[in-house]
């Protein structure tokens, strides 16, 4: 449920920013940057993002599933 939430605060992130940016190459010279904006490619970005709300949305129902089931299997 934790990764899930971190999941879901890093979505909040990348949808007020408007972009993400990817970094390619050795940490000393010859690194490439790449942004992917709502603007240049929406596809990508709309794509990115809601993967990431899925998968935040899955850990969370996870968690809270688990957490149910460790309380209801001490009633039996």
């Amino acid at each position: 449920m934790v990764w899930g939430a971190f999941l879901l605060v890093i979505f909040c992130v990348f949808l007020a920013s408007g972009r993400f940016e990817m970094r390619f190459g050795a940490t000393h010279g010859g690194r490439m940057n790449r942004v992917i904006s709502r603007q240049d490619s929406p596809l990508i970005y709309w794509g990115t993002e809601s993967s990431i709300l899925f998968l935040a949305v899955v850990l969370c129902g996870l968690g809270a599933y688990r957490a149910r089931e460790g309380t209801n299997g001490d009633d039996t």
